[in-house]
C-alpha cells in the first residue's frame, strides 16, 4: 500500500525548499550571464535588441498580471476547501505557477541579456528577482491568505 500523506507542516517546507531551490538556479545564471557579458566571451547582436525587448515588455506584463490572477483563483479554491491538507497542496500549485511565471521571463530577460549586452535586459531580471524574494512563502503569509482558523495553524507547527 502506497502511502503518501504528507503532514501540512512538511507540505510547507517543502514549499519552502522549492522556492529556495528555485531561486538559486536562478541567482545562479543570472550571475553567470554577468560574467559572460561584462568578461566580453560572448558576441553580440543588436539586430535582435528590438525584437527581444517587445517580447520581454509583454512577458513581464503577463507574468505580473497572470501570476497574480492564477495565484488569487487557485488561493480562493483553496480557502473553499475544507480539508488542511487539500487547501495547503492546492496553495503549493498556486505558489509554483506564480513562481513559475516570474522566474520564466526572468530567464528569458537575463538570455536576452546575454544576446545583446543590453543593460534594461538585466535590469528588468533583476526586477522580477526581486518580485520573486517578496513571494517567499512565509508562515504568516500562508495562514493569512487561506484565512486558517487556530486548529489549522496548531497543525502547521
Amino acid at each position: 500500500m502506497n502511502n503518501s500523506y504528507m503532514s501540512p507542516k512538511k507540505y510547507f517546507r517543502t514549499l519552502q525548499l522549492i522556492f529556495k531551490a528555485l531561486l538559486s538556479g536562478l541567482l545562479f545564471f543570472i550571475t553567470i550571464a554577468l560574467a559572460l557579458v561584462l568578461g566580453n566571451t560572448t558576441p553580440t547582436n543588436q539586430s535582435l535588441l528590438y525584437p527581444l525587448m517587445g517580447i520581454t515588455v509583454f512577458l513581464f506584463i503577463n507574468a505580473v498580471f497572470t501570476s497574480k490572477m492564477l495565484f488569487k483563483k487557485k488561493v480562493e479554491h483553496a480557502k473553499s476547501t475544507k480539508a488542511l491538507d487539500k487547501k495547503i497542496t492546492t496553495y503549493t500549485s498556486a505558489v509554483i505557477i506564480r513562481l513559475a511565471f516570474i522566474e520564466a521571463t526572468a530567464l528569458f530577460a537575463t538570455v536576452s541579456y546575454i544576446l545583446t549586452a543590453n543593460t534594461a535586459f538585466i535590469g528588468t531580471a533583476g526586477i522580477l528577482l526581486v518580485m520573486f524574494l517578496l513571494y517567499f512563502p512565509k508562515k504568516e503569509k500562508v495562514i493569512a491568505e487561506l484565512e486558517l482558523n487556530y486548529d489549522q495553524v496548531s497543525k502547521m507547527e
